[in-house]
């Protein structure tokens, strides 16, 4: 950037060496910093901090000179800076020179900015929550997202009874268990629990289809699960 768009040096160098301190407009302190950074970017280390100090003194009025007091020659920044701090109050005094308070459309030009501000700010920002009470009468209760894994709900399992077709059983093996091609999309459906009806290893919807094919063993699967004893263990009496 520099090699497309080089620096005027002359032109910093005397910029450096006009700009005075308008009293009316700025504080000492801001003349003060805006003359420093100028000599600084126009000489480098050209420039010792003594030099420039004395170039801080001469941008000021004479009336502000005969205040400070300060050397001609081995003044210092800091000397300089604390001179201003201390005397620019009662140099205004005395000189009726008050600091110029900001006019009114610089005010309301910052007062624009500000709102500009505020409004971009308020369109990054979430909407305000409402009350609670207006959110019962008002906002409908949010609905739970149903995982795809799910139990599928009565209307669903109608549906596949309706549908059922024997072709799309994928049968359980040793590392993944019975699934069923959904014939309304792309998904596969895992057996995750066993048959409500007869606690059978095959889905819900199935079960009427397996068992009018004879593949279940119904009377078996109802009673496989009591306990079984001889009679003849038993103190039974004959009624």
């Amino acid at each position: 950037m520099r090699r497309r768009f080089p620096v005027n040096k002359h032109e910093q160098r005397q910029q450096a060496h006009i700009r005075t301190w308008d009293a009316p407009n700025e504080s000492s302190m801001t003349y003060y910093f805006k003359k420093v950074q100028l000599f600084r970017h126009a000489y480098g280390d050209l420039f010792s901090d003594d030099a420039i100090a004395q170039q801080v003194i001469s941008g000021l009025p004479a009336s502000m000179r005969t205040v400070l007091r300060l050397p001609q020659e081995g003044a210092s920044l800091e000397e300089v800076q604390d001179a201003l701090c201390d005397w620019e109050p009662s140099w205004r005094e005395d000189k009726g020179i008050p600091l110029a308070t900001k006019s009114t459309g610089q005010k309301t030009k910052e007062s624009a900015i500000a709102a500009s501000e505020l409004s971009a700010k308020a369109l990054t920002m979430p909407p305000n929550r409402p009350p609670r009470s207006e959110l019962r009468s008002t906002v409908a209760p949010a609905r739970p997202v149903v995982p795809s894994s799910v139990m599928p709900t009565p209307a669903s399992v109608a549906s596949l009874a309706a549908s059922y077709d024997a072709s799309r059983v994928i049968p359980a093996n040793g590392e993944q268990p019975r699934m069923y091609r959904r014939p309304d999309s792309s998904k596969v459906m895992k057996l995750a629990r066993n048959c409500v009806k007869c606690g059978g290893q095959h889905f819900d919807f199935e079960h009427d289809h397996l068992l009018r094919a004879g593949q279940l063993n119904i009377i078996d699967s109802l009673a496989e699960d009591y306990p079984e004893v001889e009679e003849s263990e038993l103190d039974l009496q004959h009624f």
